[in-house]
């Protein structure tokens, strides 16, 4: 355990000095689905429906806070802020 620590913290701050945290962020929404995927084949654990109806949420969540902002649609304030050209309230 202590070593899948270190190495996920290594991780962590390695793919930091190529994306920005709150992008990051996001995808520590998928650790359940990853640990229940491993425990599945490593352990012999079984899969439930609450495991599939969950992941699917969770991949539903980690996709709308993903998915690029249409061309042609304005960007509110707090869509902007990480380009450092934050403007309170609507564009």
């Amino acid at each position: 355990a202590l070593g899948v620590s270190v190495a996920a913290y290594v991780l962590w701050y390695w793919v930091l000095k190529f994306m920005d945290v709150s992008r990051i962020a996001v995808f520590h929404n998928l650790q359940p689905i990853i640990a229940t995927v491993v425990a599945y084949f490593w352990l012999g654990e079984q899969l439930g429906l609450s495991f599939f109806v969950g992941g699917i949420i969770v991949l539903a969540g980690v996709m709308t806070a993903e998915v690029q902002k249409r061309p042609g649609r304005r960007p509110t304030g707090e869509a902007i802020v990480g380009t450092g050209r934050f403007r309170a309230g609507r564009v």
